[in-house]
């Protein structure tokens, strides 16, 4: 399965964040406690 587009509404941290993969390599880097933990779960869980 190929994921393009990701948006997640009123669900844990993210407000509003919409996530659009590239079809090379995505890097998710930001500072502690922001999502990117949560996002890879999200991830996971739907594939």
């Amino acid at each position: 399965m190929k994921i393009n587009t990701l948006i997640l509404n009123h669900f844990m941290l993210f407000e509003n964040a919409e996530f659009n993969w590239s079809k090379n390599i995505n890097i998710i880097c930001g500072e502690n406690s922001t999502g990117k933990t949560t996002l890879l779960k999200v991830m996971y869980s739907i594939l």
